[in-house]
């Protein structure tokens, strides 16, 4: 790796690694090292933003077109009342192969059998 700090009008880090150039703007009044970790700890913030934007999203086009979900209380076909805890659980995995059939994926069937055994 090698950093070169530039300064003119504003301050750059040149970081080459592996072949590739990466500038980064500085903040005024930080030494190089603090400002690049400070910049580095944006990055993972937004990115988490991000991710998490992601997963709201993936969950939200699950439920256009909705599978069936349980809710604490309902009565299954076996006569077991269903609890928070389950709900939540087979509503979790039923998220999850309704995710990935969106995305075209084929279900595992162990996945699928999961969501059936908690039920069973």
């Amino acid at each position: 790796m090698n950093i070169t700090t530039l300064v003119g009008q504003y301050a750059y880090a040149v970081i080459e690694e592996n072949g590739r150039r990466t500038d980064i703007r500085l903040s005024p009044g930080k030494s190089p090292a603090s400002s690049l970790s400070a910049y580095a700890e944006e990055l993972r913030q937004e990115a988490k933003r991000k991710t998490d934007l992601a997963d709201l999203c993936d969950r939200a086009a699950a439920h256009l077109s909705p599978p069936q979900y349980l809710s604490a209380g309902d009565t299954l076909w076996n006569g077991k009342v269903v609890t928070a805890f389950l709900a939540a659980s087979y509503n979790r995995l039923t998220d999850r192969i309704e995710n990935m059939r969106a995305r075209g994926e084929r279900i595992p069937e162990t996945l699928a059998d999961s969501r059936f055994r908690l039920i069973a």
